[in-house]
C-alpha cells in the first residue's frame, strides 16, 4: 500500500501497529515518525510514545506525550491518563514523578466526573507512588467497582489493590 500512496495515513499506522505487535519497535517508531509527519495528530505521538515506552525508551515516551498536550491547547482536550501511567509507574525511577501523576490522573478523574475505572486505577497508581497508600487502596477499590465483571480485568485491578494495602507501588513490566 505505502508503495502506491506513500501518504496513506492508515497503511502508515497500520505497518506500525504490526511492527510494535511483533516487537519490532525500531520500525513501528519509524513508521509512527512518518505517520506524525503527514498529520501531526496526536494519535501518532501517542502511538509512538506508547512504543518508546515498551521499547523501556522513556525520556523520547514522556516527550511525546507532553507533545500531545501542547497540540491540543486551545483544541479538544487530550487526555493525560498515558502519561501519568507512565510517572507512576515506570520500571526505571528517574522517570517516576508520584506528585506529577497525581495531577495528570486527577484531571482525567475529573473530566469523567470519577466514573471512569481506568482514570481511577491510574490515579490509585500514582497515589501510591506519591506514597499516598491510604488514597491509592480508596481508589483501586473504587477502579475495581466501577469496573465490571471481567476476569482478567479485576484480577488485575485486585493484584494491584494487594500491593498497595501492603504499602508497595505498582511497576510495570517493559514489553521486549
Amino acid at each position: 500500500m505505502l508503495q502506491l500512496d506513500p501518504r496513506d495515513e492508515l497503511a502508515w499506522q497500520h505497518r506500525a501497529l504490526a511492527y510494535r505487535d511483533l516487537k519490532k519497535y525500531p520500525q513501528a517508531i519509524a513508521d509512527f515518525t512518518e505517520l506524525i509527519k503527514l498529520t501531526q495528530a496526536g494519535d501518532g505521538y501517542n502511538d509512538r510514545a506508547r512504543t518508546y515506552a515498551m521499547a523501556g525508551q522513556y525520556q523520547p515516551a514522556v516527550s511525546d506525550y507532553e507533545q500531545v498536550k501542547g497540540l491540543a491547547r486551545g483544541a479538544v482536550p487530550t487526555r493525560s491518563k498515558p502519561l501519568a501511567w507512565l510517572l507512576a509507574t515506570c520500571p526505571d525511577p528517574a522517570f517516576r514523578d508520584g506528585a506529577r501523576a497525581v495531577e495528570q490522573a486527577t484531571a482525567e478523574c475529573e473530566k469523567s466526573s470519577w466514573r471512569n475505572w481506568n482514570y481511577l486505577d491510574t490515579l490509585a497508581a500514582a497515589e501510591a507512588e506519591a506514597g499516598n497508600y491510604d488514597d491509592a487502596v480508596c481508589y483501586e477499590q473504587e477502579a475495581i467497582d466501577l469496573a465490571g465483571k471481567d476476569a482478567q480485568r479485576q484480577k488485575h485491578l485486585k493484584e494491584r489493590l494487594a500491593l498497595y494495602q501492603d504499602r508497595k507501588p505498582f511497576r510495570d513490566e517493559v514489553e521486549r
